[in-house]
């Protein structure tokens, strides 16, 4: 990529990032707002055709949308994801362990089931 490629490609990345719009960035820096969408528009082109030019992915800003789908930010799970478990106590000692939580429906019914049996 040459030089200028780089600088607007670096601020192009910058606008994803941030999650704003185009045209605040552009007023904010200083920069003319057509030339961001024609460098936007030239290295996606690049990027898309397989010229090779660049292993970057395309550049798609988050808050350039009306798209809500726009919207979503890349998020890392831990690699060892903490294990969740519900534990229920009713006042008669009954205790359930359970590995998740259980639908509201269930709960419910067992909720009517426990008091008419006397055990909740």
């Amino acid at each position: 990529m040459s030089t200028e490629s780089d600088f607007w490609a670096r601020h192009l990345e910058a606008i994803a990032n941030e999650g704003i719009h185009t045209k605040g960035y552009a007023d904010r820096e200083g920069l003319d707002v057509s030339k961001l969408y024609q460098w936007r528009k030239r290295l996606s082109r690049n990027n898309n055709n397989g010229s090779g030019a660049s292993s970057k992915p395309t550049i798609i800003p988050a808050g350039g949308s009306s798209n809500p789908l726009s919207q979503f930010v890349r998020v890392a799970t831990p690699p060892n994801p903490v294990r969740l478990e519900c534990q229920l106590e009713f006042p008669s000692g009954l205790r359930l362990s359970l590995s998740a939580l259980p639908d509201p429906h269930w709960l419910i019914a067992l909720n009517a089931n426990l008091h008419v049996t006397g055990r909740a």
